[in-house]
């Protein structure tokens, strides 16, 4: 192959790649966009002092058990789950927002925010990932709904 037709190549490839990631980070936008967050959580995580991996790691863990405990096992069979939002930030603590998920165990109870909000709760004390007595003992500034999209 000549030199230019390499150059050419080369610069089409390129092109290619950068289309591709322009498309996923639009799709990933209009996801966004499109899922209405209902739930700001919030796990500060300082007195751990965990790497990155870990840190990671107890987060997923900490989705599959929420999963577990809002949906029922037909339904994670049919691959429901929560839409989620993470934020890992540098100062060991992770923020993330859930959307308001339709499911058989919250149409039953009489006040789901009550519902997801004692389960957050109930998981953060069986994980241990901090003490939330010592924090905050209202819970206030862990769960919070979102009223609007300014909030």
């Amino acid at each position: 192959m000549s030199p230019e037709l390499l150059k050419c190549k080369e610069k089409c490839n390129k092109f290619f790649r950068n289309q591709t990631r322009y498309l996923e980070r639009r799709e990933f936008v209009n996801k966004f966009n499109e899922t209405s967050f209902r739930y700001f959580i919030t796990l500060p995580l300082q007195n751990q002092f965990l790497s990155n991996l870990d840190l990671s790691s107890k987060f997923s863990q900490f989705i599959i058990n929420l999963n577990r405990k809002i949906f029922t096992r037909k339904e994670l069979n049919r691959n429901l789950s929560l839409k989620v939002l993470p934020i890992i930030e540098k100062n060991n603590h992770i923020h993330f927002l859930i959307d308001s998920p339709e499911c058989k165990r919250l149409e039953e109870v009489d006040d789901p925010e009550e519902y997801i909000k004692q389960k957050v709760i109930s998981l953060i004390r069986k994980m241990r990932l901090f003490s939330l007595k010592l924090l905050d003992p209202t819970f206030s500034k862990f769960f919070k709904k979102i009223k609007n999209i300014d909030d």
